[in-house]
């Protein structure tokens, strides 16, 4: 734990930062990184570049762990699910794929109708809620990418997800917050 004013950090906490604080990167990806994405246990980063190149690394060793072939454009979602089996990731505006992590190979791909804007993986690593353009939260299954729940939430387009528990908050473009308690 960091108390910031005094750059003073306890000892304690080391996993999954390495013992000594930063670590000098591995090797320099093939174009701009523009979105990261933790895996929930902390043990894994993926980068996704300008190129739409993924790299999966182990936060506290040195390396690529694996990396996703590129796609067409920029990445614009990359998730890890909990469990550490799967990286989803969309380079187009309106793609999305899904890929197994211990061998990159493709488990399904899914055109969504609108662009998406924001996504989360939900806590159980069997879901992953997107929001996209319009406004709409969908509640997709990991296993075969098909929509188990579609909510329009609001005319605005979903910029952020989050969840703690059975509440779901979503924020919009023109600032609202949507509130939903889905057991």
């Amino acid at each position: 734990l960091c108390d910031w004013s005094s750059d003073v950090c306890s000892s304690d906490l080391t996993y999954p930062v390495p013992v000594s604080g930063v670590r000098a990167p591995a090797a320099k990806p093939a174009g701009q990184v523009v979105r990261l994405a933790f895996s929930p246990d902390g043990s894994l980063l993926a980068t996704g570049t300008t190129g739409g190149t993924v790299e999966i690394h182990r936060t506290i060793t040195p390396g690529t762990v694996s990396s996703i072939p590129a796609e067409d454009g920029p990445v614009r979602i990359l998730a890890i699910p909990a469990g550490n089996t799967h990286l989803v990731t969309g380079t187009g505006d309106t793609t999305i794929r899904c890929f197994r992590l211990d061998d990159n190979s493709l488990v399904w791909t899914r055109e969504h109708k609108q662009p998406v804007t924001a996504v989360l993986p939900d806590a159980d690593g069997k879901r992953l809620l997107i929001g996209d353009e319009t406004g709409h939260l969908f509640i997709l299954s990991l296993e075969d990418g098909r929509a188990v729940i579609s909510l329009h939430l609001h005319p605005s387009p979903v910029t952020c997800i989050d969840r703690a528990g059975p509440v779901t908050a979503c924020g919009h473009a023109d600032g609202t917050v949507a509130i939903l308690n889905a057991e």
